[in-house]
């Protein structure tokens, strides 16, 4: 099974389990880099964990989007796009979709991040 696989699985298996923790955990390791979500304090993974059945709704709701390139490209507001050096593939797809939608905006790469 691959990253992306993953980490669609997992927030699925939310809504059918209610396994929060196992949710986050596809999730956190799937926008940064595998083993993340074991490296954080388990304190705080149960803060991030509350916030996981929200977090899959909102996921729903992005991939049930018809918002298309044509109309981010007629957004009138300042819109800065910034991403890491070290993004993830999916981060960095996605900021590279936004600024070719919208290329009289700038894209910030913070080295390192």
């Amino acid at each position: 099974m691959d990253r992306d696989q993953r980490g669609d699985r997992d927030l699925k298996d939310l809504a059918s389990t209610g396994n929060a923790e196992h949710a986050m955990s596809g999730f956190v390791d799937y926008w940064t880099t595998a083993g993340t979500w074991a490296s954080i304090p388990l304190e705080v993974r149960a803060r991030m964990a509350c916030a996981a059945r929200k977090i899959c709704l909102q996921r729903d709701a992005y991939f049930r989007d018809d918002l298309t390139p044509e109309a981010l490209s007629r957004l009138s507001c300042p819109t800065p796009l910034v991403r890491g050096t070290r993004a993830t593939p999916p981060a960095s797809t996605v900021a590279k979709i936004l600024h070719n939608a919208c290329s009289h905006r700038e894209l910030v790469k913070i080295e390192g991040a």
